[in-house]
């Protein structure tokens, strides 16, 4: 449980210093760009000294890793799309109800067992996260072009989390290192690519944070492939999606003094019934 713990706390350090950095003003592209170079070179750093790889798990770890390092990429340039079309609040809750998809999946493909709880948590998983979502959002008419990226923005993260589980399948432990190792470096590819093409400039205060962003990057992913390996994905993503959103409800309270709504309490609520359940 403490690798789920450490990663909550990782992921609540990330999101919350990527929200100084568009406070400050800083490019969350040129910043999102900085961190994944960082992390691919801390990752290949890790995989070199890890040991060999079974040759059998090379090409499939391999091949995971830089699928799932594209879709980070993709992840943020649709979350971004989100909050301009849509609003923060939609797209946040929308992205953490991807979490369903793995949980589903894990069931169905890998046969992880779901107790009736279990099922009662992931119900609840939906209201928890809409109720928990941040106060300010866009008050338009959304188009279909919305429409489709807001889909996006659900199945984006939910895939994600899937081939962080086949992972533990189909490259046991030996293929780990090098599936994050190809995830950060096709992130960083494909980040520093786009960032060029938009011609976006780095500061040194940029550096600066893409820099802890990319060690607080690596951390995260790091815990979750291992909290993966120790804990059911049934269990895994229900907890730790709620207590990251729940975390970032509280820390935006403490931090950037935003207000807690009623609403948002009740979440809080949901979100402790949802940890409590998948323990059933």
């Amino acid at each position: 449980m403490h690798y789920l713990l450490l990663y909550v706390l990782f992921m609540l350090a990330f999101s919350q210093t990527l929200r100084y950095a568009q406070l400050r003003g800083e490019g969350v592209l040129a910043v999102s760009a900085v961190n994944y170079v960082v992390a691919a070179v801390l990752s290949v750093a890790i995989f070199v000294v890890s040991g060999p790889t079974a040759p059998s798990e090379r090409a499939i770890a391999a091949g995971l890793g830089a699928t799932t390092g594209v879709l980070f990429f993709l992840n943020l340039l649709i979350m971004l799309a989100c909050y301009r079309r849509a609003g923060v609040g939609i797209t946040v809750a929308l992205m953490g109800m991807g979490v369903v998809l793995p949980v589903v999946a894990s069931n169905v493909c890998w046969g992880e067992a779901m107790t009736p709880a279990r099922w009662v948590a992931v119900g609840l998983l939906p209201a928890a996260v809409v109720l928990m979502r941040p106060v300010n959002g866009l008050h338009r008419r959304i188009t279909l072009r919305g429409d489709i990226l807001l889909v996006l923005a659900f199945v984006a993260p939910g895939v994600t989390g899937i081939l962080h589980r086949a992972v533990r399948e189909y490259a046991p432990e030996s293929g780990r290192e090098l599936y994050q190792a190809a995830l950060f470096v096709a992130a960083a590819i494909t980040s520093v690519a786009y960032a060029s093409w938009r011609r976006t400039r780095c500061s040194r205060r940029t550096v600066g944070l893409g820099t802890f962003l990319g060690a607080v990057n690596v951390a995260a992913t790091r815990f979750v492939l291992l909290g993966l390996w120790a804990i059911p994905a049934v269990i895994f993503y229900p907890v730790s999606g709620s207590l990251v959103i729940a975390g970032s409800v509280i820390v935006s309270w403490l931090l950037w003094r935003e207000r807690v709504t009623k609403r948002q309490v009740l979440g809080l609520f949901f979100a402790i019934c949802i940890v409590v359940l998948t323990r059933l």
